[in-house]
């Protein structure tokens, strides 16, 4: 996985900048201390570099979690949906009722058409009363 490699490149930095602090603290010429520090400041921006990767890769799994979860929600209701079909109650008035072919152990109702548009469902019995409202989907 991706956050391993990258915890293990960030430890394997920690390191070499620890290293590289123990150079810069012995006695060696300026010049290879300049060396060192000058590589501790580039190690020091990986690290912020890879950290921000990190981040950035918990976000972007977050979010495909998130894409696959309304991936689902919309599967299912388009299953649901699937057990209905427009019926004409009167001139100019529709609704969905379940297809006798759909089995289905539910009283026979109706839903409005414009819930099934939204993913919601308002039913209704051959009264046209609303009989009852099931939660809906946010």
């Amino acid at each position: 996985m991706i956050i391993g490699d990258i915890s293990t490149v960030l430890a394997a930095l920690k390191s070499t900048a620890d290293l590289i602090q123990l150079l810069g603290k012995s006695k060696v010429d300026n010049a290879v201390r300049e060396k060192a520090f000058e590589l501790q400041s580039i190690i020091l921006d990986l690290q912020q570099g890879m950290f921000a990767m990190q981040v950035e890769q918990s976000a972007l799994l977050q979010a495909k979690k998130e894409l696959e979860q309304k991936i689902a929600e919309l599967e299912q209701w388009e299953a649901e949906a699937s057990h209905y079909q427009l019926h004409k109650v009167c001139t100019g008035v529709f609704v969905y009722a379940i297809k006798p072919e759909a089995n289905s152990s539910e009283e026979p109702h109706w839903v409005a058409p414009t819930a099934t548009s939204i993913g919601t469902s308002r039913y209704f019995n051959g009264e046209r009363k609303m009989v009852r409202e099931p939660s809906t989907r946010a």
